[in-house]
């Protein structure tokens, strides 16, 4: 499943660019360093009102204006290599212990960011992924925008009519794209291109009808709203439409250019690209082939567990099957305050957090995202908001289902590790670079755990139903290896899973994992890691070990890149002994 926040996140550091940070010699480095990274924050901010407004409730707060209301670049402006000499001109050991692990995060994902910067890399990334698209990503923060007050509508329409900003600059680098031979697989545009559709071709406008939904907490009068109303439906129908249907038609223009059918392996750099950006995903300098053994040990572990539970609980394995699993869950709050109860017996309670979850609008219901959580500004906590997909699917608010994903989403997932990171106060700089392993990795490594929390299951069905998902997706993320770093094709995808039992999903994995590369990665090599670090601090621990010990440490710093939260884990373990 993807969330929201990681698109956010993910699209605003594309987005970002910003000047070169000046640091005043007078001050000390301690100083210096505080100015820095707050100025860092304040440029990164001010490039694009989207970006912002979505990450700061009050930017004015901040002394940040914006002259223009859009999406900002395609291609961002931000000159890593330069921001990262800067920070090498700081001397760490002079640093406070919490400005040392500020300057470990920067100086990680900085790094990755100038390894993809790479020129022999260049066009190589596909904005029209079909899980990850630019497209979907606006038209998601247009179904999702948060209003504050009444002059957030003017700017609202404003960015609406401002997208077609952003989608001209989609078409020229798809058409440069195009001219270097490296346009999408047909199969990828194809499926690309229903995304577009199924946000144009609705009879009803969806920003409308989210708009005449909302609950602002201002006072709007009926006439006001109605005039808004108009207003945002000339937007969608004049400039977001036609904005979309633009990139639509660039795409099956050129769609006879496109020379790969198959995965990233095929194109020049395409390999090395692969590995760079999964290392910029985790945060560490794992090589493939180190992620491929790391998968491959836990595929054999899990399949070992998976015999044993079957072979001892098969009878009541075989009641199960083919019948639905009832949780009496029935509404997406019970789910919630149940999972907040559940979890208190492991995790570290953080108190009250104030939540809305609904039904995702049938706009993004239609995009195959089981959920996504939207994490609020980072001056005003008490936005959070969970949309659930069950408007367009056949999962029922009571199946396992949806008490799984709401334990990503929601409690004692990202929900709970957002707020708790929130709660320890960090940088502002945090905030803004996070790890997108680790944001995954731990709400899929907590997902998890939250089998042991189903009622009215028993606990070898627990126990079965969690090792089949650990399975299959072990397995996907050593297919997502096989297309795109070894070079397989559909027919050798197909090959690969029968030994597995999964040749009938071939065709379905090989089209979603063509189209996007290394979509699973965080989810799942990350959760891997969470798991590793944690049988590690057991064993090197024993009876000083407790659970909560372990999540204290993996949450109190907020969202780390792996190569940061190791030696977090390790520090952690050398204290305890």
């Amino acid at each position: 499943m993807k969330k929201l926040i990681i698109l956010f996140i993910s699209l605003m550091l594309l987005l970002s660019g910003c000047s070169r940070i000046k640091v005043e010699p007078t001050l000390s480095e301690s100083e210096s360093f505080d100015k820095f990274t707050h100025q860092l924050f304040i440029d990164t901010m001010s490039e694009n009102y989207a970006d912002c407004h979505f990450t700061l409730k009050n930017p004015d707060a901040y002394g940040i204006t914006f002259k223009t209301i859009d999406f900002g670049k395609l291609i961002h402006g931000l000159d890593y290599s330069q921001y990262l000499e800067e920070l090498k001109t700081f001397k760490r050991s002079r640093l406070s212990e919490q400005q040392q692990l500020t300057y470990d995060v920067l100086s990680e994902n900085l790094k990755h960011s100038v390894a993809l910067d790479d020129a022999k890399y260049e066009y190589l990334w596909n904005p029209c992924d079909p899980l990850m698209s630019v497209t979907s990503n606006l038209s998601t923060m247009l179904i999702e925008f948060p209003f504050y007050k009444e002059e957030d509508i003017d700017d609202y329409i404003s960015l609406a009519n401002a997208t077609g900003d952003l989608t001209d600059q989609i078409n020229d680098y798809l058409k440069a794209q195009s001219e270097k031979g490296l346009l999408m697989p047909k199969s990828v545009a194809k499926d690309y291109i229903d995304t577009i559709d199924s946000f144009v071709d609705q009879e009803a406008d969806p920003l409308v009808r989210v708009f005449n939904n909302y609950k602002f907490p201002f006072e709007l009068s009926a006439e006001a709203k109605a005039d808004y109303a108009v207003q945002i439906d000339e937007a969608y129908r004049q400039s977001v439409c036609p904005a979309f249907n633009s990139v639509k038609k660039t795409v099956k223009d050129l769609l006879s250019k496109s020379k790969n059918q198959k995965g990233l392996y095929y194109l020049k750099n395409g390999k090395e690209y692969y590995q760079a950006y999964v290392q910029s995903i985790l945060g560490n300098d794992m090589s493939i082939r180190d992620i491929e053994s790391l998968m491959k040990k836990r595929l054999s572990h899990i399949s070992g567990d998976l015999s044993s539970v079957t072979r001892k609980n098969f009878t009541t394995i075989l009641d199960y099957e083919g019948n639905d699993i009832d949780t009496g869950l029935k509404s997406y709050k019970a789910i919630l305050k149940y999972l907040k109860k559940q979890s208190k017996k492991d995790f570290p309670d953080i108190g009250k957090i104030d939540y809305q979850v609904t039904d995702m609008d049938l706009t993004n219901a239609k995009s195959g995202n089981s959920a996504y959580y939207l994490t609020p500004p980072i001056d005003d906590v008490s936005e959070n908001v969970i949309r659930v997909n069950t408007t367009s699917s056949y999962v029922e608010v009571d199946s396992v289902d949806t008490f799984i994903t709401l334990a990503h989403e929601g409690y004692p997932g990202h929900l709970y590790q957002t707020n708790y990171a929130l709660k320890q106060e960090l940088p502002e700089i945090l905030n803004l670079f996070e790890c997108l392993g680790y944001t995954e990795g731990y709400a899929t490594f907590v997902q998890y755990k939250a089998y042991d929390y189903l009622p009215k299951v028993k606990d070898a069905m627990k126990d079965y139903l969690r090792l089949q998902d650990e399975y299959a997706y072990s397995l996907i993320i050593l297919c997502d290896i096989g297309i795109h770093y070894k070079g397989w094709s559909e027919n050798d995808l197909r090959n690969y899973l029968r030994k597995y039992g999964y040749e009938s999903v071939a065709p379905y994995w090989y089209d979603q994992l063509l189209g996007s590369p290394a979509v699973f990665v965080s989810y799942h090599v990350g959760c891997t890691l969470l798991e590793n670090y944690q049988t590690t601090m057991k064993k090197k621990l024993g009876k000083k070990y407790n659970d909560q010990l372990y999540y204290k440490t993996i949450l109190a710093y907020g969202s780390l890149p792996f190569s940061v939260l190791k030696s977090r884990v390790e520090d952690a373990i050398k204290k305890k002994k």
